[in-house]
Parts: structure tokens; sequence; C-alpha cells
């Protein structure tokens, strides 16, 4: 039960980032090439010839590609965050502080 509902957390979150503008599209095509997969007659486990035993794979591609997506889009969105902080002392000088300090 807990694993299902960690699958379906992360494709909530994939979905989500996947209308996210700053997410860029090399990124956002990952998804939908797992759903590609999905709907192509080329699979691992055939689905005809096993009665719903080769869904299975179909779930596990779906399932990896969007952690997948999901990790690269937190760890790409963490390096902005990291890009737009800059850390650095500074100190106000006033004009009339600076020349009473002089005299």
């Amino acid at each position: 039960m807990y694993r299902a509902v960690l699958i379906i957390r992360i494709l909530i979150n994939s979905f989500v980032y996947l209308f996210d503008k700053r997410i860029p599209l090399r990124y956002k095509v990952i998804p939908y090439l797992a759903l590609l997969y999905c709907i192509s007659p080329l699979d691992l486990i055939p689905e005809i010839r096993l009665f719903g035993l080769g869904y299975i794979d179909d779930i596990f591609v779906l399932t990896l590609s969007f952690n997948y997506f999901r990790k690269k889009c937190i760890k790409y969105l963490d390096s902005l965050d990291d890009q737009e902080v800059i850390d650095a002392e500074f100190k106000v000088i006033d004009e009339e502080v600076a020349d009473e300090e002089e005299k």
C-alpha cells in the first residue's frame, strides 16, 4: 500500500514539474518518452500473450522514468536557487559620517 501511495505522489509531482516554466525542455522529454514506450508495440514482456502480466514492464518503465524526471527537476531547481544567492558583507558609508570621521 505504501508503495502505491509513493508512486502516485511521484506521478503528481512529476506532472507539476512538467508545466513548470523553469524546467528546460530536455528534462520534460523524459516522461513523454516513457509514455511513448507504453503505447508502442515493442515491449520487453508482450501484453497479449501473458494475460495482463505484460503491463508490469510498462508500469516499471513509467515509474522509473517519472522518478528520474522528478529527481532531475529537483536537482535543477536547487542549482537555480544556488545561483541566485550571493553571500557577501557590505558596509554603508554615508558622506556626512565619513567627513565627520576625518575631522
